[in-house]
């Protein structure tokens, strides 16, 4: 067991997340305090950054189950845990496609918290992770004996357990302590104690990354940044000495369906439809016609797949604030030559918030002119 804490680094800033090396697995926790609300402003930080994460653990999502097909992110396959039973809770993990075919993610029901668990593997060199979200409405017992018969149960000499566990470990008190003494039965190290969550009234750590590795050289490396997406902190996280190749940021796709209308034309002029004259009960001639006429239709489908660097991410991201998300990856590409001048980290921080505002706008305003301006409850419904 590599017992070497002293070894990692700490920080706690507003910073922009280092840019990682090649070669070496990355992930970012984030308590998101809805999806609904609070993915764009996340997704924004994903502009200035040229090594992208490999996986993004979303705490306490707060999502239902018939909604999770709207929250996607380009180059990201999307595993969603819910539960339609409360609006609080919920947890989303979004791997990079470049991962996905090495990865196997598992929902678990638990009584006291929410949990995703994904396993990587490349080869004979395997990674855990275990995401959750502990419920407030649960005691704290409960909490400690679903953890541990969870954990108890996984062998893995390479593990990660990280979340929201509502428990402040800057303080002192029984439950901390109890909690600690978990973690040493099951060879978990706490790989930073800093505040994760800062309000005007409390500095607490609460969102924990728990490890443990089989190779002494492939200690995680961190850093806590204040982004205010929420008042909880984005963590990121490091696991060299991997051999794994970053995902490449690539060009967004914009697909269309073609159908070969000619070709259709000449299949459906040469039907002799025998099998529908034939029919004597009208309901069934119906349904035959309906599943032969579709049969043909997928027969000359296509789809084209166009990659553009001018695709919109969303349809309410209008030119004008394309330009906006440009000029502040400017700022920040100058912010991140200079992080130590006060001048440009203020007007990077200051100018992601006005983004982000302007961005909300424009979203509220496009949905509220699709709402107002259509009559058709089955068009509605699709948005």
């Amino acid at each position: 067991m590599n017992l070497i804490p002293s070894a990692l680094q700490a920080s706690c800033s507003s910073s922009p997340p280092p840019d990682y090396a090649s070669e070496s697995l990355r992930f970012v926790l984030q308590n998101i305090r809805s999806l609904r609300k609070n993915l764009d402003h996340f997704l924004l930080h994903f502009n200035g950054c040229q090594t992208l994460p490999h996986l993004l653990f979303l705490t306490e999502t707060w999502l239902y189950s018939g909604e999770i097909s709207h929250f996607n992110i380009n180059n990201y396959t999307a595993f969603h845990h819910c539960n339609d039973k409360y609006r609080a809770g919920g947890v989303s993990v979004y791997v990079h496609d470049s991962l996905v075919s090495y990865t196997s993610t598992t929902f678990l029901e638990l009584m006291s918290f929410d949990c995703v668990h994904v396993k990587v593997c490349l080869g004979d060199y395997c990674v855990e992770f275990f995401c959750g979200y502990r419920f407030h409405f649960v005691s704290i017992d409960t909490f400690f004996a679903d953890f541990t018969d969870l954990l108890e149960s996984c062998h893995s000499r390479n593990l990660f357990v990280l979340g929201d566990w509502n428990l402040d470990i800057l303080t002192d008190n029984n439950s901390i302590r109890t909690y600690r003494n978990i973690l040493c039965s099951l060879g978990l190290l706490i790989l930073y104690e800093e505040p994760t969550r800062i309000t005007a009234e409390s500095r607490t750590c609460i969102d924990h990354i728990l490890f443990r590795s089989s190779n002494n050289d492939a200690i995680p490396e961190f850093s806590i940044h204040d982004y205010r997406i929420t008042d909880h902190a984005y963590i990121c996280v490091e696991l060299k000495s991997f051999y794994f190749r970053p995902p490449k940021r690539l060009p967004p796709k914009r697909s269309f369906i073609r159908i070969d209308y000619s070709g259709l034309r000449h299949d459906l002029s040469n039907e002799s439809w025998d099998a529908i004259y034939i029919e004597e009960d009208c309901d069934t001639a119906f349904e035959k016609f309906i599943n032969l006429l579709v049969a043909y239709i997928d027969k000359h489908k296509y789809t084209i797949n166009i990659n553009s660097p001018k695709v919109k991410l969303k349809p309410w991201i209008s030119d004008y604030l394309l330009n906006k998300i440009r000029f502040k990856n400017k700022l920040y590409q100058k912010f991140k030559r200079d992080p130590n001048s006060p001048t440009k980290k203020r007007r990077f921080l200051s100018y992601t918030k006005k983004l982000s505002h302007m961005l909300k706008l424009s979203k509220e305003n496009y949905y509220r002119s699709i709402l107002s301006g259509s009559s058709n409850p089955r068009k509605v419904w699709k948005i």
